[in-house]
């Protein structure tokens, strides 16, 4: 049986997460949800994630810099980070930030089950 893979989902809009939640699980993914951003390089320590998905714009700690933290990391930064943001940024800024993650998606432009498929896509 293959290895179950492991998504954290690191965004603060509760009612996204729950949206997303239920069908990453359908899916047949280990999903942890962290809605705290501040928590979020902790949580991916603990939680061993073959995914992050991340949005950019949360409270204290943005998710640019949550992904610069991941980087840094040598424990973390080879773990797959797909950047799932509400506001398309300029050019200039996308490219820097896509340079570090592995996928950059609008929000507005991609449904749940279109997110399992480029999850499937990566991880094979």
């Amino acid at each position: 049986m293959p290895k179950k893979i492991k998504i954290i989902l690191v965004d603060d809009e509760v009612l996204f997460t729950g949206l997303y939640n239920e069908r990453l699980k359908m899916a047949g993914y280990d999903i942890l949800i962290e809605n705290h951003a501040e928590k979020a390089i902790e949580s991916i320590r603990k939680f061993a994630p073959d995914f992050v998905i991340l949005d950019l714009m949360m409270p204290l700690v943005s998710g640019e810099d949550i992904l610069d933290k991941m980087k840094a990391d040598e424990k973390l930064k080879s773990i797959k980070v797909i950047i799932l943001t509400a506001l398309p940024k300029s050019d200039a800024e996308r490219k820097k930030i896509e340079a570090k993650a592995d996928e950059y998606l609008i929000k507005s432009e991609i449904l749940p089950k279109d997110l399992v498929a480029k999850i499937e896509a990566m991880s094979s």
